[in-house]
């Protein structure tokens, strides 16, 4: 399928009912996806335009609009292979970004790792859903929060960064506030997510790599 939109926000809570969040907006949105037969698995892939990113504090976390393409192919969930033949392999190009990183979003970001996007608690689905004694009771106790039968299947996952220019700035209280800067050239970020060794690997390479004083009134 092909999907073109425009004006496209998603908004990231930390967790279920929390006002905290990150929010990401693209300017434009295209994505192709193509399934094949067999073993062969699908692929998909994604373009983002003018992409910015804000906190729920209406903190400005990139410094200017960042453009991406992402590429991912996957695997059937019990097609044949090693662990490294099936597992899901994730390409991501991005132009120039300046992330603006305050005090409070490093534990925010791991929070809505903890208690969002790690959550495998059903909890938000209404308890008079189940009705005990039914035949569908075994399956709506395995239901996820989107009312889909949740199927756990381990399966490894590379994503490889090209970063054309990464600056990361760390800041006070506000994103007004820098104290130091990190910058790079041709950026490249390897991640091995390997459920089954219960493992995460991180691979960096940083180019021309320089650190900057951003405290007001210090010289470089």
């Amino acid at each position: 399928f092909y999907i073109v939109a425009s004006g496209f926000n998603l908004v990231v809570p930390q967790a279920a009912y929390s006002e905290t969040h990150f929010s990401f907006h693209s300017g434009n949105f295209e994505a192709h996806y193509r399934a094949f037969e067999d073993d062969i698995g699908s692929e998909a892939h994604v373009s983002l335009k003018d992409v910015s990113l804000n906190c729920d504090q209406l903190m400005q976390m990139v410094s200017a609009p960042v453009n991406m393409t992402v590429s991912v192919k996957m695997k059937p969930p019990l097609s044949k292979g090693t662990e490294d033949e099936r597992a899901t392999r994730v390409e991501m190009s991005i132009s120039r970004i300046r992330l603006l990183i305050a005090r409070g979003h490093y534990a925010q970001a791991m929070h809505t790792i903890d208690y969002n996007i790690s959550e495998d608690d059903n909890f938000l689905r209404e308890k008079k859903t189940i009705l005990p004694g039914t035949a569908v009771n075994a399956i709506l106790k395995n239901l996820s929060h989107a009312g889909v039968e949740a199927i756990d299947v381990i399966k490894r996952m590379y994503i490889n960064f090209n970063i054309q220019e990464l600056a990361v700035e760390f800041c006070g209280a506000t994103t007004d506030d820098p104290i130091m800067s990190l910058a790079a050239v041709k950026a490249q970020i390897l991640m091995k997510l390997l459920p089954d060794m219960k493992e995460t690997k991180a691979y960096v390479t940083l180019h021309d790599l320089v650190c900057d004083d951003r405290r007001i009134g210090f010289a470089d």
